[in-house]
């Protein structure tokens, strides 16, 4: 199973909600999509607004990869359960977030080799992150680092 994840943030990440849905015409594997305020909906891909932390986090244990934005909380919980992560980040230009910190979030994860990014997600993009997701680096979890890192990143902010 193949999760994705926009997060609970106010503005639609409705690039990623129709890339993932274009993915699901074209891969036969079971996706689910938490899409947050995006009202784009499939007949693929079963999909839900909001649900609990308990919930995304059961979700995350039964995923084979997680699609994810780049937060601070879907991120380190993958990495929690040894999942895969492909991130795209939220763009300020799209009015998908109010500036562009996913971005050097995301650009450094890539750097250590822990997460597949991809700027501009479309059904293609995602299956060939898909279909490389062997060479990200499964470390095990060290997610107290990185929720450490983040803190001390975002309350400089």
């Amino acid at each position: 199973m193949i999760l994705v994840t926009v997060g609970t943030h106010v503005q639609k990440f409705d690039r990623l909600v129709k890339a993932v849905n274009g993915l699901a015409e074209i891969h036969d594997e079971e996706i689910v999509l938490q899409r947050g305020t995006s009202e784009i909906d499939s007949d693929k891909v079963e999909g839900f607004a909001y649900t609990t932390g308990e919930h995304m986090e059961e979700l995350t244990k039964r995923a084979r990869v997680v699609i994810s934005q780049a937060s601070s909380g879907a991120v380190p919980t993958a990495f929690k359960y040894n999942k895969p992560v492909i991130v795209v980040p939220r763009l300020k230009k799209y009015n998908e977030h109010f500036n562009d910190h996913q971005i050097q979030l995301a650009e450094a994860l890539e750097e250590s080799g822990r997460v597949i990014l991809i700027h501009e997600p479309t059904p293609q993009s995602l299956m060939a992150a898909l279909n490389n997701i062997d060479s990200i680096k499964i470390l095990g979890d060290q997610s107290a680092p990185l929720v450490a890192y983040l803190r001390d990143y975002f309350s400089s902010l």
